[in-house]
């Protein structure tokens, strides 16, 4: 092997620094920093060619000697001494480091420096050898070893860098990185979406001066900033960014930490549009005005149309009876028939008012929620039912009922609704009703059981409709309102209405009302 001296000046600690050099024309190229030119001939001698790992070595005898060779390239691995004129300890480890990351570093050490040896192993250096106490096979073995992890890393980290920028550049929202001063480091191409701005002309560039923020909501970015550096992360808030032709883009931004054992580097935001979700809330808000304006209108004209109508309805219906009472079998049989349908067509108009105003005066007539004990309010539904009760000879049982808020006479319009009902649908057997409840999460769920004919599952919701029939007036009289104002009573109330049911083996009507308070409408 060949030696040369080579003298370089040292404007930093020292005023020369000797570099030797052991220059394989292949091979391994070692940098040794060491304050001992000595260290070098020892170096040299203990790694003979015949150990088939052909090295080239290179020594300076300064930190800044040892930069200064390191930015020129071609150099394989570092041995480090941590005593050096210039640095010393780890701080010399993390220089070297950090003017050229890709390289291995090995670090001598004294052999009382066991501890400054752990932590530099903690630091990212690969071996740790004792300067007194080397020998051939520990140095081959430890360069190699190096050597291999070194690369094994670099090769790990460059597949993780190709999935990153994989996942970074497709991702389907704009992703940010700025570091913990909030310069922009990295940024996907879907930036220019809602920024306008080209990753390159915001990268390099403070977050704060790029003007990516609508000014009355720049305190609050400051803010959120002041709390990321302290590790508070929002990671959802709703924001408006200024587009880069001027116009205003609402966002949702959720921010994420980039850190390791040594703290927090910087931040990776993701910004997303949400320009359709709020126009499709403020669709349906004004959707949910209009909707509610125009049942309050429509309740309304329910109500007057109804209530108008009675009077004139009244006199017809009165009228037609009169005429049936003094002229019936005075005309021709046609004649009687026509003026029973007249009789019967105004009286079945009436129902249909009185249901009307019935149904609109759930809302429009309903009265302030106060407690309301329900064993109470079954007693009196009850006791009106009485006679309908014993004309079917009807059972009619209930378990515990709770207290809760609500409306007293419509609870019991509701529950007598139900049981009506059940008495009314009745099958081949006597009807028997049995009414319970319990309590589920913050909800009472009330059921009233019966064992009437049933219903097909495909009714199950077309019977809450207003006016809705399944069978024939001859077949089972009435107006076909009783359950829509069960479903609009428990709704005022905050619940729902469902019913189970079989045709043929009875149905089970459910509701449920809040445990305590409720939606007043």
């Amino acid at each position: 092997m060949e030696t040369t001296e080579l003298h370089q000046e040292d404007q930093g600690a020292s005023s020369h620094a000797m570099i030797q050099s052991n220059m394989a024309e292949q091979g391994t190229r070692v940098l040794l920093i060491a304050n001992d030119p000595a260290e070098a001939n020892v170096l040299l001698e203990l790694l003979p060619e015949d150990h088939g790992l052909a090295v080239g070595i290179e020594c300076a005898d300064h930190l800044s000697a040892g930069l200064e060779r390191l930015a020129k390239g071609g150099i394989d691995a570092v041995l480090l001494d941590l005593s050096l004129p210039d640095s010393q300890g780890l701080d010399a480890l993390s220089k070297v480091h950090a003017g050229a990351p890709e390289l291995p570093i090995i670090v001598l050490t004294d052999i009382n420096d066991q501890e400054a040896a752990i932590e530099a192993l903690k630091s990212g250096a690969q071996d740790s050898l004792v300067k007194g106490e080397l020998d051939t096979d520990l140095l081959v073995r430890s360069l190699r070893f190096a050597i291999e992890r070194k690369r094994a890393e670099l090769e790990a980290l460059r597949k993780h860098e190709v999935k990153y920028r994989t996942i970074f550049e497709n991702a389907s929202e704009p992703i940010i990185y700025v570091d913990s001063d909030c310069i922009v480091i990295d940024a996907n191409e879907k930036t220019e979406s809602i920024f306008g701005y080209r990753p390159s002309e915001v990268v390099g560039h403070s977050i704060l001066d790029l003007n990516l923020f609508w000014p009355d909501e720049m305190k609050r970015v400051v803010q959120l900033l002041t709390q990321a550096r302290t590790g508070k992360f929002s990671q959802l808030e709703e924001l408006h960014v200024r587009h880069k032709r001027g116009h205003m883009v609402p966002v949702e931004v959720s921010t994420s930490p980039v850190e390791d054992d040594s703290g927090i580097h910087g931040f990776l935001t993701i910004v997303r549009d949400i320009s359709e979700r709020r126009e499709a809330e403020t669709r349906l808000a004004r959707y949910t005005a209009d909707l509610k304006r125009s049942n309050e209108e429509l309740e309304q004209f329910a109500y007057v149309a109804s209530h108008d109508l009675e009077e004139p309805l009244r006199m017809v219906r009165s009228y037609v009876q009169l005429l049936a009472r003094r002229y019936e079998g005075k005309f021709d049989p046609e004649a009687d028939e026509f003026i029973k349908f007249a009789v019967e067509g105004a009286s079945h108009m009436q129902s249909l008012i009185d249901s009307l105003l019935t149904y609109s005066r759930v809302t429009t007539r309903g009265r302030e929620f106060k407690p309301v004990d329900c064993e109470e309010v079954m007693v009196r539904t009850l006791a009106h039912l009485k006679a309908a009760i014993e004309k079917s000879k009807a059972v009619i049982t209930y378990d515990a009922l709770p207290r809760v808020s609500g409306d007293e006479v419509q609870l019991s319009q509701l529950f007598q609704n139900l049981i009506s009902n059940a008495i009314k649908f009745r099958g081949e057997e006597l009807p028997t009703v049995h009414i319970s409840a319990k309590k589920e999460d913050n909800h009472w769920v009330f059921s009233v059981k019966d064992k009437g004919i049933g219903i097909e599952h495909k009714y199950a919701e077309r019977i809450f409709i207003i006016f809705q029939r399944l069978h024939g007036q001859e077949e089972y009289p009435g107006s076909g309102i009783g359950l829509a104002v069960c479903r609009r009573i428990v709704e005022r109330h905050g619940g729902r209405i469902w019913v189970e049911s079989e045709p043929g083996h009875g149905s089970t009507f459910y509701f449920s009302l809040p445990a305590s308070g409720g939606k007043q409408a």
